[in-house]
C-alpha cells in the first residue's frame, strides 16, 4: 500500500545535448549525474573528457602543462586546472565550488588517493552533484591486472561508467558498461592528424556490426572469422558485384543460421545495431530487402548464362 509523502520527480534538462560534439552526439550525458571513465593508459580517456569542456579540471597526478597542452591541441576553452595531489585538496575544491557550481567538472584521477581515498572522493562528487546538478566525472586508471583501480568499491555509487578501449581491429572504442539514464551505446573513433577524435569509418566499404550491447564494433568486408558477414559473403559468392557496389557505405547485421533458407537470420538486438551504425554516418541495409535484391540478381544472372534453365 502506498503512503503519502512521496514526490513526483521532474525530468532534468540535459547538460550535453544529443547533437553535442563528437562523440557525445551518440553518448549523451544527463545533468545531475556522476560518472566514471575507465581505460588503459594513453587510450584517450582524458581527451574525450576535455570535449565536454569541464571547468575546473582537477588533476591529482598529471602535470598542469600536460593538461594545458591537450586542451590546446583540441582547440577547446582552457579550464581552470587545479592540482589536487591529496584527497583534502579535492574536498577543499568542492567546498569552494559550492559557491558557484560548475556545469561540469572532472577529477583525474582519484586512484592516487588509494582505495579508501578514491571511494571517499567519488562519494563527495556524488553528494555535490545531487546538491547542485551538473555533471561530475572521475577517471580511474587501470591497475597491474588490467582492471580499473577501485571500480568494484564505487560502481554502485555512480550513474554511468564509460570504458575506453580498442576493438580487435585496433580502432578505439568507447562504450557504456553502466548507464541509468539511457541505453548502453557505443562509439568507435580514431585520432585524426591533428590529434582530435574523429569517426572510425571511411564510408568506402561494406560493414557488419558485431559485438554485444555496450561493445559494438565494425568489421569491414572482406574479413576472416566473422559470423555476422553472411549477407556480403553470399552476394560475393553469387557474383552480385553490382549489388555490392550499390551498398558501399552501408552496414548490416546477421547471424548465421543453417536452418534458414537464406543461411542467416536477423539478430535480436538489430535495433541497437542499427542505431550504432547510423550514429557513425552509415546507411542501414535491412536483411529482407537485401535478400529480395540478391534473389533478383541471381535470377538475372542465371537467365543470362543459361536461358533455357531460366524459362
Amino acid at each position: 500500500m502506498f503512503q503519502k509523502g512521496g514526490v513526483r520527480p521532474t525530468r532534468r534538462n540535459r547538460a550535453v545535448p544529443v547533437n553535442g560534439p563528437f562523440p557525445y552526439h551518440t553518448l549523451p550525458l544527463d545533468s545531475g549525474t556522476i560518472g566514471i571513465v575507465t581505460g588503459p593508459p594513453g587510450i584517450g580517456k582524458s581527451t574525450l573528457l576535455h570535449l565536454l569542456d569541464p571547468d575546473p579540471w582537477a588533476t591529482a597526478e598529471e602535470a598542469l602543462d600536460r593538461v594545458a597542452d591537450r586542451v590546446l591541441r583540441l582547440d577547446h576553452p582552457m579550464p581552470l586546472i587545479e592540482p589536487t595531489p591529496a584527497l583534502d585538496d579535492y574536498l577543499n575544491l568542492l567546498t569552494i565550488l559550492d559557491g558557484a557550481p560548475p556545469r561540469c567538472h572532472c577529477l583525474d584521477s582519484p586512484s592516487i588517493y588509494g582505495l579508501r581515498g578514491s571511494r571517499e572522493a567519488i562519494y563527495a562528487m556524488r553528494a555535490f552533484v545531487r546538491r547542485h546538478g551538473g555533471i561530475a566525472v572521475a577517471v580511474l586508471q587501470y591497475n597491474a591486472a588490467g582492471e580499473p583501480e577501485g571500480l568494484t568499491e564505487v560502481r554502485h555509487a555512480v550513474d554511468w561508467i564509460l570504458d575506453v578501449n580498442t576493438t580487435p581491429q585496433g580502432v578505439r572504442m568507447a562504450g557504456y558498461t553502466k548507464k541509468r539514464t539511457g541505453p548502453q551505446d557505443t562509439i568507435c573513433w580514431r585520432f585524426d592528424d591533428a590529434g582530435r577524435p574523429a569517426p572510425a569509418v571511411d564510408f568506402d566499404g561494406l560493414y557488419s556490426v558485431e559485438g554485444t550491447l555496450g561493445a559494438y564494433r565494425f568489421h569491414k568486408y572482406p574479413f576472416k572469422g566473422a559470423s555476422y558477414a553472411d549477407p556480403w559473403r553470399l552476394a560475393d559468392a553469387f557474383k552480385a558485384t553490382d549489388l555490392l557496389k550499390e551498398h558501399v557505405g552501408y552496414a548490416t547485421a546477421a547471424v548465421a543460421a543453417s536452418y534458414a533458407a537464406e543461411g542467416f537470420v536477423t539478430p535480436g538486438d538489430v535495433d541497437d545495431r542499427h542505431r550504432f551504425a547510423t550514429a557513425h554516418g552509415l546507411s542501414w541495409l535491412e536483411l529482407g530487402i537485401f535478400w529480395e535484391r540478391l534473389t533478383a540478381a541471381r535470377h538475372s544472372t542465371t537467365k543470362a548464362t543459361n536461358p533455357g534453365l531460366a524459362q
